[in-house]
């Protein structure tokens, strides 16, 4: 009796981790939020109550931007050179891919802000640092 070996497609996305998009969307929301006013943390802060000014305190900290970046940019780091760990098969696909990534998404902003004096200027500095 002879049996047949079948070979399976293992798919890159099998090879992934579980998860990681779903922090970054997260880490992103975060962002998103540390830079809106929170109406309720005001009205808590101002509160005569103890127990609600200090609920309101904590709330107002909830959604620090800053601390979200960094660990956003850690976890960009680990995807980008993640599926290159056992070298880089070709630099000039990589460059490229990169470039055309990064720079198109910055060009059309760049051109959607001209009519409004470029205020993007102060949020794009993470596409440039890319």
């Amino acid at each position: 009796m002879q049996f047949k070996t079948v070979a399976f497609a293992v798919s890159d996305r099998s090879k992934w981790f579980a998860g990681v998009n779903s922090i970054r969307f997260i880490l992103a929301l975060v962002v998103l939020l540390g830079h809106a006013d929170n109406p309720i943390a005001e009205n808590l802060r101002n509160s005569d109550f103890v127990l609600a000014k200090y609920f309101g305190l904590l709330l107002s900290v909830s959604f620090v931007g800053v601390v979200a970046v960094i660990a956003f940019f850690i976890i960009s780091g680990f995807v980008i050179h993640y599926p290159n760990k056992n070298g880089i098969l070709s630099l000039g696909s990589f460059f490229i891919s990169r470039y055309l990534r990064v720079l198109i998404p910055l060009i059309a902003l760049k051109i959607l802000g001209i009519p409004f004096d470029n205020p993007e200027n102060a949020v794009v500095w993470s596409l440039y640092c890319e």
